[in-house]
């Protein structure tokens, strides 16, 4: 009998919970050096990691919004965490005089 593997979207699912653990650990204060180089070598580990990580800081920064709008769905909150965070990525590797420029 074979093991399944999990799909893309566990995958997924997966690293965005770690993004979320990150981010507040990350918000704890200092991170010791040790916790910092965890963080970086995670970080650099995937770009996918990177773009979760973003999602959940634009979600963070947009989420006393929506607690202020009764209008604002959860599904729109995710959808621009998404979308603002592959935009940040993608600046993020430009080569860094054209960063300037942005």
């Amino acid at each position: 009998m074979s093991e399944m593997s999990p799909s893309n979207e566990q995958v997924r699912a997966e690293i965005a919970e770690q993004a979320a653990v990150w981010f507040v650990e990350n918000r704890g204060g200092q991170l010791e050096a040790a916790t910092r180089a965890a963080f970086t070598e995670w970080l650099r580990a995937s770009p996918v990691h990177v773009q979760e990580y973003l999602a959940v800081a634009v979600l963070s920064r947009d989420l006393p919004a929506a607690t202020t709008d009764p209008k604002a769905s959860l599904e729109s909150l995710l959808a621009a965490a998404h979308t603002d965070a592959g935009t940040r990525r993608k600046s993020m590797f430009r080569a860094p005089e054209t960063r300037a420029a942005v």
